[in-house]
This record gives C-alpha cells, structure tokens and sequence, in this order.
C-alpha cells in the first residue's frame, strides 16, 4: 500500500503490535482505509529493510502486510520473485527435497494412525479404552517392526549400512526421513498380510 501522508503512517504505526504468533510487527485491529485486516504483518522492502523503523520512513513510501492464517505454511514473501524475469512460470518445485518439510510426514502419520485405528492390532478385551488400545496396538506394531529389522540384520549384514533404520515410533512425531518412509511402507505390508492378526499384549 501507498503511504502518501503523516497521518496515514501515524494510524497505522498506532495500530501496530508485536506479536510471537505473528512473527513480527502486526495490525491490532482492521484498517479499512487499505482494506487491512487485523494480524496483517508488515513484512520488509526496498524501501524499509527494518520494520521496526517504520515510524522513520521516508515518505511517500510503499508498505507491504503480509496475510496468512494460523495453518498457512508460507509465512513471507519470496525475494526472488523481484528478480526481473523471475515468475512462477520459471519455478519448478524440487520434490525430491521439498517432500520432506512436512506434507510427506503428514501423510505418513495420517497413513500408520489409520492402519492402527483400523482395529487389526488391537487387544481384544472390552474393559480397555479406545486410547489405550491404540497405544498398545502401537507398542506391538514396534515390536513386530524390531523383528522386522532383526530378521534383515540376519539375511543381509550390509542392511544398517544401506538402509536407515527409525530407533522409535511416536504416535505424535513429525519428522520425516528416509526411514520413516520405510515405516510406513513396513505398515501397509503388514496390514495387508496380517487382517487376521490379533496382538498378545493386553487380551
């Protein structure tokens, strides 16, 4: 937005907080005026590298806020877009890199929450909760996964060489590497080999 006068800098530096959630300099309340809303942060420029002397610019000046909700992943503007001739139809995204910074560990939790939710590894005693009974279908999962990793260790010595192995599985995790990617594919092929499966611990 163009900021043309002292007194359109003065109502938006009256506006502006800091905010840990909104990384950064943000609006407390909407601006109309620049159909501003509440939470837009303002994001450095050309013009004003600091945000933090905003109140010091030299006017007139371009401002630019920055919009994102709570579950928005991209939190600032590209500097490589200023670049002339640089536009989204010269980016390719890098998959091989870019997977791995967390819609791949999404995926793969969202895949092993679902396999053991499904109920094949679950005690079969009514007088536990449905938490406890992921739990424990989790913990008979792992061991099933250390045989796993025993029983490759006994065919092929080179296996920890070549392959990463995950020392743990946590209902909650959100890392994603290579081994985790193992994990999940171990998951699927244990499920659709053991429907009939019914875990020891806790019957």
């Amino acid at each position: 937005m163009l900021i043309p006068s002292p007194e359109i800098l003065t109502e938006i530096c009256n506006l502006l907080v800091f905010r840990k959630d909104c990384r950064g300099r943000c609006l407390s309340n909407k601006y109309p005026k620049a159909a501003l809303h509440k939470y837009d942060r303002l994001i450095p420029t050309k013009e004003l590298l600091d945000v933090s002397k905003f109140e010091d610019v030299e006017l007139p000046c371009l401002a630019k806020f920055w919009r994102m909700s709570k579950t928005d992943r991209l939190c600032h503007d590209c500097p490589l877009f200023d670049v002339p001739g640089v536009t989204v139809d010269s980016w390719v995204i890098d998959l091989l890199h870019s997977w791995a910074l967390g819609p791949l560990a999404v995926f793969i939790a969202w895949v092993i929450m679902f396999i053991v939710k499904t109920g094949v590894f679950h005690p079969t005693s009514d007088c536990i909760d449905s938490k406890m009974k992921d739990e424990l279908a989790m913990q008979c999962v792992k061991a099933l996964l250390r045989v796993h990793y025993k029983k490759k260790h006994a065919e092929n010595p080179q296996w920890q060489r070549s392959c990463t192995e995950e020392p743990t599985i946590d209902i909650s995790f959100i890392c994603c590497d290579g081994s985790l990617v193992l994990i999940m594919l171990f998951f699927v092929l244990l499920f659709r080999c053991q429907l009939d499966f019914q875990p020891r611990c806790g019957t």
